[in-house]
């Protein structure tokens, strides 16, 4: 059911000085093939693609709720207190060979819960008792079109959500309903299809994609676009961009924060990271121009009652692994560095959320990627190699993949610690067990790294594993095998959440 509401500016930027230059190489490799990023929606969400595919076909969304819309103001279920760490591993969701599978680390039993090999994506709903996930489909011409789908952890239970293309959808972190976005369209439904709203009707075009739920569950902040309607076949034109805010039951619809000026510099912001205390949003804020955002993006924080922005970092990829919120959400680890390679001139900075202190914790010697807090905040898992100079990289790609380890370090970067070592992986993505007594991580094999395509089966299923460890690296085991994604990726960045879950 569509419903109208008086839309509000709650917050609007004001100028803030830069914190401070670095050293920054815009390099290029000529042998590498140039991503052009989509000027909407391009920014911290991961894109619906698990690998690059030609441009969709246009598709009409074919929506099939369990149960007729909610109507805008509909009581929901009190929402449920956050889910207290587990006394034990939990378990993962993975894709092999476009299958999602679960395995439960505290038994190993493994089980496959698909079977049409169109699958990506899968997330845990709160609770562990959910899976959403997302499906690729051929259509005419060979393009792909992605579908939103939900089951219960043992596969049962199926549901279609919506049958066109989807955004990345988010669970709320209370209960078991998420937000996604169609061409435009933003909708809020529970996990079985029920109380089903649609906040904004879609528009025929990518006006909404990343959307973030509140760390209590009681909001939505999406990015949004505006057109101003022209009579056809003229196009529309773009009339502004910023974040908006809606509340979980479909009311109080307001813009949060915008940084368009069409006077001036068109500057857009990019959902990051909404911090743990519920305080601060750390955004992507600059240039549309996909050559800009390919080079790096400012990062600021905004008040999350809207307000003015902070500067915090010159310049950082508009990735989901290069922003990462300490578990108090007072202080924000950032990968920052200017460049589309990630293994030359990143290093992680670790800034205070008011912007009032920020430290370097990383040499420049080093590229460090994927910062991962401890749960007591007193560490931070990542990944390093050994930074490499824009005119080496060519005669060492894809070899600077295959030497990636994983460390830990103390939260002001000292008593950094190798943890992984063997010359036959090169290791990616670390996160942490609930009590902070593991850290899981992907490895791929060295020998499989920049190959076009496995030859065999068997080769397919060796490339990219799941691991776990002890936090001091000791008792290093595979968990699985046949984790779809690997190979290089754009410039070295591999979207491992793409393909890999873990409910804890």
């Amino acid at each position: 059911m569509m419903f109208h509401l008086a839309q509000t500016r709650i917050g609007s930027p004001k100028p803030v000085a830069n914190v401070g230059s670095r050293r920054r190489r815009l390099a290029a490799l000529a042998t590498a093939t140039f991503l052009v990023i989509t000027v909407a929606g391009c920014g911290g969400g991961e894109g619906p693609a698990a690998t690059a595919t030609p441009t969709r076909a246009p598709t009409t969304a074919t929506i099939r709720p369990a149960t007729p819309g909610a109507t805008p103001g509909t009581p929901l279920p009190t929402l449920g207190t956050p889910r207290p760490p587990s006394a034990g591993l939990g378990s993962i969701a993975f894709v092999r060979n476009g299958n999602i599978w679960v395995k439960n680390l505290d038994t190993d039993e493994e089980r496959q819960l698909t079977s049409d090999g169109n699958n990506i994506r899968p997330r845990w709903s709160p609770d562990g008792q959910w899976l959403l996930f997302q499906k690729t489909m051929p259509v005419d011409g060979g393009f792909t079109q992605v579908s939103l789908w939900t089951m219960r952890n043992d596969g049962s239970g199926a549901t279609e959500i919506d049958a066109g293309q989807t955004y990345p959808p988010v669970w709320s972190p209370r209960e078991n309903r998420l937000a996604y976005a169609t061409a435009g369209g933003l909708w809020l439904v529970s996990a079985d299809g029920s109380n089903r709203l649609e906040v904004l009707p879609p528009s025929g075009s990518p006006d909404i994609r990343t959307v973030a739920w509140s760390p209590d569950g009681q909001r939505v902040i999406f990015e949004r676009w505006q057109r101003t309607q022209a009579a056809t076949p003229t196009p529309s034109t773009i009339e502004g961009q910023g974040l908006w805010v809606v509340n979980r039951d479909g009311t109080g619809l307001a813009e949060l924060y915008s940084a368009w000026d069409p006077a001036t510099v068109k500057d857009t912001v990019d959902i990051g990271v909404w911090s743990p205390d519920g305080r601060w949003i750390a955004v992507w804020q600059g240039s549309p121009d996909p050559t800009a955002r390919s080079a790096g993006l400012p990062v600021f924080v905004i008040p999350a009652t809207g307000g003015s922005a902070q500067q915090l970092a010159s310049a950082a990829l508009p990735r989901d692994t290069f922003l990462a919120w300490s578990p108090a959400g007072d202080r924000i680890a950032i990968v920052e560095g200017a460049g589309p390679e990630t293994w030359a001139d990143k290093n992680i900075v670790v800034a205070s959320a008011d912007g009032s202190e920020r430290q370097a914790i990383s040499d420049e010697s080093v590229a460090d990627l994927a910062p991962a807090w401890s749960p007591d905040g007193g560490q931070i898992a990542f990944v390093s190699e050994p930074a490499t100079e824009p005119g080496q990289a060519e005669q060492d790609y894809p070899a600077l993949v295959q030497i990636r380890r994983i460390w830990i370090m103390n939260s002001d970067g000292t008593d950094k610690l190798q943890l992984t070592s063997d010359p036959n992986y090169g290791d990616e993505f670390p996160q942490w067990s609930a009590n902070g007594q593991h850290i899981l991580f992907v490895r791929q094999q060295a020998a499989t790294i920049g190959a076009t395509a496995p030859a065999t089966p068997e080769s397919q299923a060796a490339a990219a594993e799941v691991w776990l460890m002890n936090a001091d690296g000791s008792d290093q085991r595979k968990l699985a095998d046949g984790l779809s994604g690997g190979g290089v990726g754009y410039y070295g960045y591999l979207d491992w959440g793409q393909w890999l879950d873990w409910y804890r």
